[in-house]
């Protein structure tokens, strides 16, 4: 999580970290830290998200897309989704305690009424569902089910 965080936020995709820490062989802890960059993406809005990431990806659920960007039929812009599965219209979104407040709650609301109208499913994810992963994965799955994918 930490290192999705530092590419997150100096945009630095995780090959060039990667391509760095070659030039480090030798260095104590070098294969445990190339084996970590191979689960990095420096996309990751949040360390949650990461974790997010992390249970899917240890999952047999397909990988969905990160930081998706979804408009309507008009195509004006709803929502960057946290993660997606484009093909199904499925999207994930962590929500931290910011989503608390009246105004988030309202604009949130609002988001998945209009991600719904044009035939995504949202799903606005705890810290709560992270900490029972098997039930979340069956949620996710659920709704690709639902959406028409054949292979959950």
């Amino acid at each position: 999580m930490a290192v999705d965080a530092v590419c997150n936020i100096t945009n630095t995709p995780v090959s060039e970290v990667q391509t760095y820490a070659r030039t480090t062989k030798g260095l104590h802890d070098y294969q445990r830290a190339m084996g970590l960059l191979e689960h990095c993406d420096y996309r990751a809005g949040s360390p949650r998200e990461t974790w997010l990431r992390l249970i899917i990806e240890d999952s047999p659920l397909p990988m969905p897309d990160l930081q998706v960007e979804i408009s309507d039929s008009a195509s004006s812009h709803i929502v960057t989704a946290d993660l997606a599965y484009r093909e199904e219209k499925v999207a994930l979104h962590y929500d931290g305690e910011h989503h608390l407040d009246r105004e988030q709650r309202d604009w949130d609301s609002n988001v998945t009424a209009r991600l719904f109208d044009e035939g995504w499913l949202d799903l606005r994810i705890t810290a709560g569902m992270l900490r029972d992963p098997q039930t979340l994965l069956g949620r996710i799955a659920e709704m690709l089910r639902r959406q028409g994918c054949t292979d959950v």
